[in-house]
C-alpha cells in the first residue's frame, strides 16, 4: 500500500518542482509520471483511491499547464466517482457489490473515511464543467453529491471525542 500511495503522490512532487523552478526537465518528468496513471478510473477496484490518484497528478498538471488531456482525465475520474453516489443514503459507496452483514435494503453499503478525498475530485470535476442532473434519482450535480457525502460522514463517522471511524456500514 505504501508503494501505491507513493506512486500516486509522486506526481505532485514533480509538478511542484516544475512550478517552483520553471525547469522543463521537471515538467517532462511530471508529465511522464502523470501519463502512467491515465485511465485508472476504469479500474473499479481503485475507486476508493481516485482522489489520491487524480488530484496530485492530473489536477496539478491541469493547474500548471491547462492541459485538455488532464482536464478530460479529471472529468472521467469525477464521473466514475459520481457513479458511486447512492441517493438513498446520500453518500458514496466505497466498495461496489459488497454488502455488509445484516445490511438493509436501504443501506447495503460501506463508507470509508478515505472517500473524503474523492469529494474534492467531485468539486474539481464540477468546476471543470461536470454535468448536472444526470442521475435517474433527480437533479443531483457533483457538488450536491460531495456536500451530501460530507454531511453523512460528519454525521456517521465522527465519534463524540472527534476521532473517526474508518469504516461505517
Amino acid at each position: 500500500m505504501l508503494v501505491e500511495l507513493f506512486d500516486y503522490v509522486w506526481g505532485t512532487v514533480l509538478w511542484q518542482l516544475y512550478n517552483l523552478t520553471g525547469d522543463a526537465t521537471w515538467r517532462g518528468a511530471a508529465q511522464n509520471w502523470t501519463r502512467g496513471l491515465a485511465n485508472m478510473q476504469r479500474e473499479w477496484a481503485l475507486q476508493h483511491d481516485f482522489g489520491f490518484v487524480y488530484l496530485p497528478s492530473f489536477y496539478e498538471e491541469f493547474q500548471a499547464t491547462g492541459s485538455e488531456a488532464a482536464r478530460r482525465q479529471l472529468l472521467a475520474a469525477a464521473e466514475a466517482s459520481a457513479w458511486a453516489f447512492n441517493p438513498k443514503t446520500g453518500s458514496l459507496r466505497t466498495f461496489e457489490g459488497w454488502e455488509p452483514p445484516g445490511g438493509t435494503s436501504l443501506n447495503k453499503q460501506v463508507v470509508i473515511i478515505d472517500f473524503m478525498m474523492n469529494i474534492e475530485l467531485l468539486m474539481v470535476g464540477a468546476a471543470l464543467g461536470g454535468p448536472r442532473s444526470w442521475l435517474d434519482a433527480g437533479p443531483q450535480d457533483w457538488v450536491d453529491m460531495a456536500v451530501s457525502h460530507a454531511r453523512q460522514v460528519a454525521k456517521n463517522h465522527i465519534r463524540p471525542d472527534n476521532s473517526t471511524y474508518h469504516v461505517v456500514e
